[in-house]
């Protein structure tokens, strides 16, 4: 009988007289030493080792042993009876398994009479696999999820907080907070924003940093505990003017960020990543951190790389804070982003708005304060590491937020209507429940009474 590549062989076992096998084999038979020895002698290598391991429990039965190993001494039609009906009648698709005692027994037997266990009782301590290595994006609400163990705070004495584009909208809020509680802060930003931003920060150290053209960040790090990383040098519409450049202004210096940090022996880096972005256009609203897309624009695209990346230096206990979109009376000063106070600055002035599309875009738009407070308890906190979306949970649309406006403001306004852009996405609203399960925190500030605060604000700027 001939079976094909890789086919197990019927093997004849002690206890059985064959026919065909050398008259040596046939006048070993009923001992079980000398079958031994002839099964060694007429399958060699591994096959006898298993059966001098086993013994001979299994006498007068046929175990499956790879083509390989039964080639040598064993003839093909070999197996008792006659030809091929011996050798399927004989064949098990498993060996046969002896029943073992009970554990009790065992332990017992593998016991030395001196009460030590034996070399081989033992198995070989095998390392259990990794445990906390999982996808930046997970489903929530799983205890292990949002409970995990992050940095241990630091208690007793202030941290050494680096801002690294801290100058910006959402810097300046945070060296407030953090500076008020008695943490040392440093903002480090280039010098034109930090000259701009001046009236805004608070009383805190500054050192002019410039993030894109490759300055050296170690020097800013000594003795930091906590990093946080604001800087950012495109918006979603520039990012699309060149994305190699994107590319190269925002995810290489944030990697060489990450290094420094790590040299540095930094506790905790927190980034701020990008909730309106990073999801593209997503099938569900509100998304959760477990809801990956594509994201529009190649700003959502860096942001996300940076994410990935930062997930690569676990000794950073990494956070990344998916803020929606923030809104509140710095954007008044004329900045790239922020479309609430454009509008507010615009009703205050007089002047007209464009609106691209239809207006219909949904997003969720969350007030400064309650952004501050969310990287404050990121840095203080004891967070696990990973992605937590940082917003509101309750969406508007661009007519919506004109009509809001146009009540708070008690006049109509002027809207131009500009074609939509290819980058924006249709509707986004933040499922903050991860971050809030993991800290207690909740948006305090509705939309409407940012709204109106940020609407007295404009008035009062224009005078």
């Amino acid at each position: 009988m001939r079976f094909g590549p890789g086919r197990p062989h019927a093997v004849p076992l002690p206890g059985r007289v064959h026919a065909d096998l050398p008259a040596p084999a046939r006048a070993g038979a009923g001992g079980r030493r000398g079958d031994a020895r002839h099964l060694a002698q007429a399958v060699p290598g591994p096959v006898a080792r298993l059966r001098r391991r086993r013994g001979a429990a299994g006498a007068g039965r046929a175990v499956l042993v790879p083509r390989r190993f039964a080639e040598t001494g064993v003839p093909a039609g070999a197996g008792g009876r006659c030809g091929r009906q011996g050798d399927l009648a004989r064949m098990r698709p498993h060996p046969r398994r002896r029943r073992h005692p009970p554990a009790a027994r065992r332990r017992a037997r593998s016991r030395r009479p001196g009460g030590r266990r034996s070399a081989v009782a033992d198995p070989p301590a095998v390392p259990l696999p990794l445990r906390g290595i999982r996808p930046l994006s997970q489903p929530c609400g799983r205890p292990r999820c949002d409970r995990a163990a992050g940095a241990a705070p630091l208690r007793g004495r202030p941290m050494r907080v680096v801002i690294v584009g801290g100058a910006g909208f959402i810097g300046t809020a945070l060296a407030d907070r953090l500076s008020g509680r008695g943490d040392d802060v440093l903002v480090a930003d280039t010098r034109r924003r930090l000259d701009r931003a001046q009236a805004w920060l608070p009383a805190v150290e500054t050192r002019e940093f410039d993030f894109v053209s490759g300055d050296d960040p170690h020097p800013l790090l000594e003795g930091a505990d906590t990093v946080v990383h604001l800087a950012c040098a495109t918006t979603p519409a520039s990012s699309m003017q060149s994305i190699a450049g994107d590319a190269l202004r925002n995810i290489l210096p944030s990697i060489r960020l990450f290094d420094a940090a790590r040299s540095a022996s930094v506790r905790r880096l927190v980034f701020s990543s990008s909730g309106g972005t990073v999801y593209g256009a997503p099938s569900r609203l509100p998304v959760q951190e477990c809801d990956t897309g594509t994201p529009l624009s190649a700003y959502g695209v860096s942001k996300m790389a940076i994410e990935h990346y930062l997930s690569l230096y676990p000794a950073l206990s990494p956070l990344s804070l998916r803020v929606a979109n923030p809104y509140g009376a710095y954007q008044l000063q004329g900045a790239a982003v922020g479309v609430i106070a454009r509008y507010a600055r615009a009703a205050a002035a007089g002047e007209p708005i464009e609106v691209w599309g239809d207006g219909a875009i949904v997003r969720d738009y969350i007030a400064i304060e309650d952004v501050a407070r969310a990287f404050e308890l990121a840095v203080a906190g004891d967070l696990a590491p990973g992605a937590y979306n940082v917003g509101t949970g309750t969406g508007a649309s661009l007519n919506e937020i004109i009509a809001m406006i146009e009540s708070l403001s008690g006049h109509p306004l002027e809207v131009r209507r500009s074609p939509a852009r290819q980058y924006d996405v249709p509707g986004i609203v933040l499922d903050p429940g991860k971050f809030a399960r993991a800290t207690g925190w909740t948006p305090r500030l509705g939309l409407r009474d940012g709204v109106a605060r940020l609407l007295a604000a404009a008035r009062a700027q224009a005078g």
